[in-house]
């Protein structure tokens, strides 16, 4: 596609480094255009290349991240694909350095990662348009007791990753023992049914799951290891008006915080049917157990057909 060369880059300083793994699989598996090469980041920004496109192979070190551009004749047009999850690559940082280096990559732009990266900070701004479907958030120091079951979640985190429910009386002494308070956000916990709903430039919002976690809540584990949840496609419990709901507000949200090329957003739906916004995820795993992935091909998708939507039109 327009003399491109095409990258896959997978890894990096994360703690989803298993789940980056198993994304870059995929990709290579489904990957619509032809492959130049596959590079692992190391904790240490130094970029490996494999010596063929198979993610078990060997590999040789290339150069460090910041330069990844001169490597390549200046003339070449350079794509790089972050198959990868978590701090780092889903904050905004690698997609500075690829801007920099004026490299094409997947997923939004610096700024806007940084901003639905952090939980917080997105929530004050879903709020903006949905007030009604923010869970009430407070910050760990000086927190006042509500008499509710609550949230603990690590404002800046990838998808799930180190949430948990407490009831009020044991949240005091778990507060006490984190490292920076100032890292963490509280939130009033909602009883309820976890949906999803993925989202894709060209189609915009693709469909809606229902999540059935087979832990109490739909946790890292749950997301990722076989047989953790179930995924209901369509949706069981509710009719098509909240679905039709849903796809609406990931569309606005969507348009609202500028994204770009995919996402998606998870929710809550307690027994009153009332919608709670929980997260959005810029960069969406794509393994054997992903949503977004299952959702393209719900629709009529092949997975180089959804890879292809997503790397879109780079004239």
């Amino acid at each position: 596609m327009n003399n491109y060369k095409f990258f896959i880059l997978y890894g990096g300083p994360t703690r989803e480094a298993e789940v980056s793994i198993k994304t870059a699989r995929y990709v290579v598996e489904h990957f619509p255009y032809e492959l130049q090469g596959l590079l692992f980041l190391d904790d240490n920004l130094l970029i490996h290349k494999h010596v063929s496109n198979d993610i078990e192979s060997s590999y040789d070190e290339m150069c460090q991240l910041s330069e990844l551009r001169d490597c390549f004749n200046p003339e070449e047009k350079i794509y790089v694909f972050t198959a990868s999850h978590g701090e780092f690559v889903e904050d905004g940082q690698i997609q500075q350095i690829f801007q920099d280096q004026s490299i094409k990559y997947n997923g939004c732009n610096a700024e806007v990662s940084n901003l639905c990266f952090d939980k917080y900070r997105t929530n004050e701004r879903v709020s903006e348009i949905y007030p009604e479907i923010i869970p009430n958030q407070y910050g760990v120091s000086g927190y006042v007791s509500t008499g509710k079951d609550i949230v603990l979640k690590p404002k800046c985190a990838g998808s799930s990753v180190g949430v948990n429910l407490f009831n009020d009386a044991e949240l005091n002494e778990y507060i006490a023992a984190l490292d920076s308070q100032d890292d963490y956000l509280i939130q009033d916990q909602i009883k309820g049914i976890e949906l999803t709903c993925g989202l894709i430039d060209g189609i915009g919002a693709v469909e809606v799951t229902e999540i059935e976690p087979h832990l109490e809540f739909y946790s890292f584990e749950s997301k990722y290891d076989i047989g953790g949840s179930t995924h209901h496609l369509p949706i069981k419990s509710f009719d098509d008006s909240l679905k039709y709901k849903i796809l609406a507000i990931s569309e606005g949200i969507y348009s609202y915080l500028n994204c770009k090329d995919y996402a998606r957003i998870d929710y809550i739906v307690d027994k009153d049917e009332e919608i709670y916004f929980l997260e959005i995820n810029t960069l969406p795993g794509m393994t054997s157990t992903s949503l977004l992935p299952e959702q393209a091909k719900y629709i009529g998708l092949t997975d180089k057909e959804f890879l292809t939507k997503i790397i879109g039109n780079l004239e």
